[in-house]
């Protein structure tokens, strides 16, 4: 990524003497590493090296826009410009959400701030659902008998991805509302008002629509073939994290309790099938059987049974006071500047920088 920075890919070029196939393959060589960097920043929670605003090089589908060339490059099925688009449009979502809610600042936004850019961003967010995925709110969708046909007809795997990501960024961007609920419930106050309850309400459905879109496989083969096996298992966990944080708080998500246990269900037993050949997913599965089995058992009753007693090492947090201090957080973990530039002196008088 710092290497395309640094030749100016990020930029557009209008130069004569580059042809329009060299423009293109420049165009989708910037757009696939920041692909690449916007799905390691919504995992990582660490911003892009640079701000959308700086970007000027044109969407993948610009140069394109001919119809004659569009038509003939449709018909070869070479390329898709309408998913690319697409996709580029919801790494810059990804930027902006990440920048917006995630990013430390020198002073810390109220909450009033991140009130108000949540509700802009998830609007951001559904109006590229309207342009690329209609079928998500139009009435026939919400129908479930032609829900499961248009499933049938139309979740290709250009289609799966996409709502796939789409309901990822609904999730980053409403699960800081989800906490203050959760942060709240475990404190026994009511410090947050029905716009956070609703914009969690709306972080748990997407969690749900998640489960039901990769239930929606029969079998692991095609979740691999038709889904982003790459990150497959972050997927299924940052679902499975909103729904038991749901579960955890029923006075809070009483009437997405049913749908909630489901979801569970069902990303569970994904997880269990994909253990045997995918070592992510055997550990991912792991910290979630030592979750349930550790915690107090009426917090899990509902979804107990989705875990079967197994011979599975569990995973317990650390004894207090046990803890090696190179794994705590900053600042505790801070050294004074010095260190970091010290150099030592040997026995024969040479000196030698410091390896920390």
């Amino acid at each position: 990524m710092r290497a395309a920075f640094s030749l100016g890919l990020h930029v557009q070029h209008d130069e004569q003497t580059v042809s329009a196939a060299q423009r293109q393959s420049m165009i989708c060589t910037w757009w696939s590493l920041h692909s690449l960097e916007s799905l390691l920043s919504s995992i990582t929670g660490r911003p892009s090296i640079i701000p959308n605003e700086d970007i000027t090089t044109p969407l993948p589908g610009v140069l394109a826009s001919n119809q004659q060339q569009t038509q003939q490059r449709a018909a070869t099925g070479t390329v898709n410009f309408d998913f690319l688009d697409a996709d580029t449009n919801l790494n810059l979502l990804t930027q902006q959400i990440i920048s917006n809610l995630y990013t430390q600042r020198r002073s810390a936004p109220s909450w009033d701030y991140l009130q108000q850019a949540t509700v802009s961003l998830v609007g951001d967010l559904d109006k590229w659902a309207v342009d690329h995925l209609p079928e998500l709110h139009s009435q026939e969708w919400n129908n479930p008998v032609n829900r499961q046909q248009q499933q049938q007809q139309q979740q290709q795997r250009d289609g799966f991805l996409l709502k796939l990501q789409y309901y990822r960024l609904k999730i980053l961007s409403t699960r800081p509302s989800l906490r203050r609920v959760e942060r709240c419930s475990e404190a026994g106050t009511d410090d947050f008002n029905s716009l956070d309850q609703s914009v969690a309400d709306m972080c748990v459905r997407a969690a749900q629509d998640v489960a039901s879109l990769l239930a929606s496989e029969s079998h692991i083969k095609s979740l691999y073939e038709k889904g982003p096996w790459w990150t497959i298992v972050h997927n299924i966990m940052q679902a499975l994290a909103v729904l038991m944080i749901a579960i955890s708080c029923p006075d809070h998500f009483r009437n997405a309790a049913a749908a909630s246990i489901q979801a569970v269900r069902q990303l569970v037993s994904l997880l269990r099938a994909m253990c045997d050949t995918n070592a992510l997913a055997a550990r991912a599965y792991q910290f979630i059987y030592s979750i349930v089995k550790t915690s107090e058992p009426f917090v899990w009753a509902e979804i107990a049974d989705a875990f079967p007693d197994e011979v599975i090492m569990v995973l317990r947090p650390p004894a207090e006071g046990k803890v090696d201090p190179k794994y705590l957080p900053w600042p505790d973990n801070d050294q004074p500047t010095e260190k970091l530039f010290r150099y030592e002196l040997d026995g024969w008088g040479n000196y030698h920088f410091h390896a920390l």
